[in-house]
């Protein structure tokens, strides 16, 4: 099925296009090898293009190189084999790498200026999207649209909003993070909603969600780690404090002191996420993906475990009965629908009784 002169819906949930021969599958593992490899090139040009602070021409034109390689091998496929189930894997995957080395390398040649970011994610975006729509509509493009939109976006939160912590009463870092997670994951699965490519872009996003309130319950963490520590150093030195001027290192035998400036964080990271796993819900509803009940699954059995650790909680049991009554409550009701709801269970109940 085409939808315009220049694209192909082939296979639009998925990273690979149907291989229904073992040439075809051969073909695709080729494909990721030598794009691998390529790429490979890209990232260690970028890596020691600027070793020393200036531009090493040497090994930044090999990575410039082997970006045009991966662009020029994606634009001669298409126009010379067109769009076929065969050829759109070596179109999309060697065009959606090739955005993004082109990214890389602008944003390695423009180094650290104030727009550099901005520029190599808005140019990933584009050329990701005009692989989409003009080469091949493939999954591999709509991967590299979000990872150039993923550039912009964080980019421009920390332009905006900044991410130093400090642990005060005024630090509301955790809580900002989670509600620009949850906008950026809810603004791309509704821009991709109407596309072919819905379930891909929004399970790709949700999975990024996930990993990025655990990064920020990670960050929180270590910093309640190292508050709790040094508080309870600060107050060892003073017991051992006397007037002759020594001082005992040595721990005071009590509890640490939990510290509870990021609690609020840790409550709306928690209401983010439960935010997400309804928006799952609703979205596996619409299509019946699998990928959906994966993001729910991988959402509760990560963040929940983790936010309690940055809440210090004296109680774990407590969690644990919860998360296990709410649980065993949803599998119950499952059951009753499995054996046909209550008309089900008065059968039951019925030949029980008979």
């Amino acid at each position: 099925m085409t939808d315009d002169p220049g694209g192909s819906d082939l296979s639009p949930n998925s990273l690979d296009n149907p291989a229904p021969d073992p040439g075809s599958r051969l073909d695709t593992t080729v494909i990721a090898v030598g794009s691998g490899l390529v790429v490979a090139a890209v990232v260690l040009s970028a890596f020691y293009s600027r070793g020393d602070g200036d531009l090493d021409w040497s090994n930044y034109s090999m990575g410039i190189v082997a970006t045009l390689g991966l662009l020029g091998t994606s634009g001669l496929t298409r126009f010379l084999a067109g769009v076929s189930e065969r050829s759109a894997v070596l179109i999309a995957w060697p065009g959606a790498l090739g955005a993004v080395g082109a990214g890389l390398m602008v944003g390695v040649g423009m180094d650290e200026g104030d727009a550099t970011f901005y520029v190599a994610g808005a140019l990933v975006v584009l050329v990701s999207v005009g692989g989409y729509y003009y080469l091949a509509r493939h999954g591999a493009f709509v991967l590299s649209t979000i990872a150039g939109l993923l550039v912009l976006y964080a980019n421009l939160y920390d332009d905006v909003v900044g991410t130093e912590i400090n642990g005060g009463s005024d630090d509301n870092f955790g809580m900002l993070a989670a509600a620009a997670i949850l906008l950026f994951a809810v603004a791309v699965t509704a821009a991709g909603w109407a596309l072919p490519s819905r379930d891909l872009s929004a399970v790709t996003v949700g999975f990024a969600a996930i990993a990025g309130n655990l990064m920020v319950l990670s960050v929180l963490f270590a910093f309640t780690m190292v508050e709790m520590l040094f508080g309870e150093l600060d107050q060892s030195m003073d017991d051992g404090f006397d007037p002759s001027g020594n001082a005992s290192f040595e721990p005071s035998g009590r509890e640490l002191v939990r510290f509870d400036k990021f609690d609020n964080d840790v409550w709306v990271i928690l209401l983010a996420s439960l935010v997400l796993c309804a928006g799952w819900a609703w979205c596996h509803r619409q299509t019946g993906h699998v990928g959906y009940r994966l993001l729910i699954l991988a959402n509760l059995v990560t963040v929940i475990p983790a936010s309690t650790l940055v809440l210090a909680v004296e109680h774990p049991t407590y969690w644990e009965l919860a998360v296990g009554v709410l649980g065993a409550a949803a599998l119950a009701f499952a059951g009753v629908r499995a054996i046909g709801g209550p008309a089900g269970l008065r059968r039951l109940k019925g030949a029980g009784a008979g």
